[in-house]
């Protein structure tokens, strides 16, 4: 090959080279997902790594959460390439589970593509949903309500409608009574929903501790499920041995009834001579200590035992023994 075309070749490939790099900004997002920005009025609970979702799909992942004059900066990163972000796509914070994890989730919408680094203004974001900032909103409404003046305006209305149809003044006598419910229950009202906002927020500070035991009780209940198989061969195991002893039993029914009704005899008659076996012993003893006594101090010794034949009357026994008896 001649230098001319290495050299040719050599020109094409930088000038790719140099096209590549000088386009990488506009390739990169197909190739690695992009990052955006979204402006929220406030963050409601939403933290860096928070999941990103389109449609319940989960497509990246939040990387932070900024807070600036009068809104706050989320930055996010999308890993799907080729995922289509319109220039109309909105952005909302929502509740991911009932304890309280929150997520982005994005509505593609309109024509073209948001480029990399590109932010969705705060018109086109949604912020979430607080029960708690609900809970203490309506706190607040109601303390500012001055029941007095709606019972006089009830029953002001109710005085000047008093001439017409029967229904009406029944109504009215209705909202009558139920205005000063109100009236009487406003202290109770007021307390129950104080109560309400520091439930809420009782269960948000142990979030994580209702989550663990959550988690758990989902380890528990797989343990059990694994040791169900074992416990289950345990049982079939017994019922087999059972069926096995069983069986033995009743082929050596023959064989172990005597011996069992014979065995019965023996304790039979021990139970009956219990107290002169006891007598006994008790007697030996000083008889086995005193024959000790003698054996020690002696080379030899003759005994003689009642009732107990001679060694010659014994095939055997003399030779046994090694001597007579007298």
């Amino acid at each position: 090959m001649t230098d001319s075309k290495l050299g040719v070749i050599g020109t094409a490939l930088l000038a790719v080279l140099v096209l590549f790099s000088l386009s990488g900004d506009a390739i990169s997002p197909l190739l690695a997902g992009r990052s955006l920005h979204a402006v929220f009025a406030e963050a409601g609970g939403l933290v860096e790594g928070d999941p990103v979702v389109v449609s319940g799909m989960t497509v990246g992942r939040v990387e932070e959460v900024a807070l600036r004059d009068t809104d706050v900066l989320i930055s996010f990163h999308v890993d799907e390439p080729g995922l289509r972000i319109g220039e109309a796509s909105t952005a909302a914070v929502k509740a991911q589970s009932a304890l309280g994890e929150k997520a982005l989730s994005l509505g593609p919408a309109g024509p073209g593509e948001l480029p990399d680094d590109a932010h969705i203004p705060l018109s086109r974001t949604v912020p979430p949903y607080d029960v708690a900032q609900a809970l203490q909103g309506l706190t607040d409404n109601t303390a500012r309500l001055d029941t007095a003046r709606l019972t006089t305006a009830i029953d002001t209305v109710a005085d000047t409608l008093e001439g017409t149809a029967r229904s009406v003044p029944g109504a009215l006598t209705g909202l009558r009574r139920l205005a000063e419910s109100v009236n009487a229950r406003d202290t109770e009202l007021r307390s129950l929903l104080e109560h309400s906002r520091a439930t809420t927020q009782v269960l948000a500070q142990h979030d994580s501790d209702l989550r663990a035991v959550f988690e758990e009780g989902t380890t528990l209940l797989l343990a059990l499920n694994e040791r169900q198989a074992a416990i289950e061969q345990l049982l079939a195991d017994l019922t087999r041995t059972a069926d096995e002893l069983d069986a033995l039993a009743r082929e050596n029914d023959a064989q172990l009834r005597p011996a069992l009704t014979e065995l019965q005899s023996v304790l039979t008659i021990l139970r009956e001579n219990r107290d002169n076996v006891t007598a006994a012993v008790h007697e030996a003893v000083p008889m086995l200590r005193t024959l000790g006594e003698v054996l020690s101090t002696m080379p030899a010794l003759d005994a003689y035992f009642a009732n107990i034949p001679p060694t010659n009357a014994v095939p055997g026994l003399e030779q046994l023994l090694g001597r007579g008896t007298r």
